[in-house]
């Protein structure tokens, strides 16, 4: 309902609809499987892992890291780039490519390659 304070106009009801349009990472919000190579020890662990999208259009990855990993795309490009954050006083940033059903993302730790990984459905 709509009215305008101090005017003399009535009270009137309009229907209001809200069309909500996920970008490409919606696709993602389910996956459970994770891959990730740490540069400093070159060994492949696999993770479960629990992906959501947020309201902000981001996916978020956790269990991944022991930090979330946030994620903004360019769908157009099919790119990702991980929203940066400090971890221990590190500076951790990422980018990453779309490939088909998964998601496949090189973490940087102060601009030095820290892992490779990928966000698979299963």
């Amino acid at each position: 309902m709509v009215s305008v304070p101090g005017e003399n106009n009535a009270i009137r009801t309009k229907n209001i609809s809200l069309i909500y349009r996920p970008n490409c990472l919606y696709n993602f919000r389910n996956h459970i499987y994770g891959q990730i190579t740490f540069v400093s020890s070159g060994n492949l662990l696999n993770k479960t892992i629990s992906c959501s999208y947020n309201l902000d259009g981001q996916l978020v990855v956790s269990g991944l890291t022991v930090y979330d990993v946030v994620l903004n795309a360019d769908c157009t490009n099919q790119t990702v780039t991980m929203v940066p954050l400090v971890n221990n006083g590190f500076y951790m940033t990422g980018t990453g490519q779309i490939v088909g059903n998964d998601i496949v993302l090189q973490i940087f730790s102060n601009g030095n390659l820290h892992s490779n990984s990928r966000i698979k459905p299963q």
